[in-house]
């Protein structure tokens, strides 16, 4: 008997949480490439709870070490675009993410992402602080300003992923789990 999965159905947790996210729009060609990538990539495993320092979802070191990386990639586009090796993806959006699950993100940014289209994205967790979690994703869904409470000049967007590898999408589940856990001691601890 085969059983049909309604499209609705989530198949991980979903969990909000505000960290900090790049994204970027990618040609359709380069989005295969990438998706590809990602999908095969095997990176290492995210480290046990006890391992981890926990950070605080605004700490400045997650910025800086996004920063880091922008400036490496800068200097890597400048190198390319000097040979005449470089692509044509689009530039980097600073945001943040406003949820996330094992089957993608929700994010808030100062400009529109294409519906449809699919980004490129890059997300420091604060429990895998050596790890900077790399997918591509498809645009599911925009939001502009003054559409369900998205605030004056930002927008929202739900991103699915089409590319993750196994190891960021296991360190982005046990990231919620963690949140979620979390949750549940304080509203046990709130509780009369």
């Amino acid at each position: 008997m085969s059983e049909q999965i309604d499209q609705h159905t989530r198949l991980f947790a979903r969990v909000e949480d505000n960290l900090p996210v790049r994204v970027r729009v990618l040609s359709s060609e380069r989005a295969s490439q990438l998706a590809r990538t990602y999908y095969g990539a095997s990176g290492a495993a995210a480290p046990r709870e006890d391992e981890a320092p926990r950070a605080r979802p605004n700490d400045p070191l997650l910025y800086e070490m996004l920063g880091r990386l922008q400036r490496l990639e800068d200097q890597v586009a400048r190198i390319a675009r000097s040979v005449g090796a470089a692509d044509d993806d689009g530039e980097w959006i600073d945001g943040e993410t406003l949820s996330l699950s094992g089957s993608g993100l929700g994010v808030s940014l100062p400009e529109p992402l294409p519906e449809d289209g699919i980004v490129e994205i890059e997300l420091a967790l604060p429990s895998a602080p050596a790890a900077v979690i790399r997918a591509t994703a498809r645009v599911a869904s925009v939001a502009g300003p003054g559409t369900l409470g998205v605030p004056f000049g930002r927008w929202q967007a739900g991103l699915g992923f089409s590319g993750i590898s196994s190891a960021d999408r296991e360190a982005l589940v046990r990231h919620s789990f963690r949140l979620q856990r979390a949750l549940l001691r304080e509203r046990k601890s709130e509780a009369p």
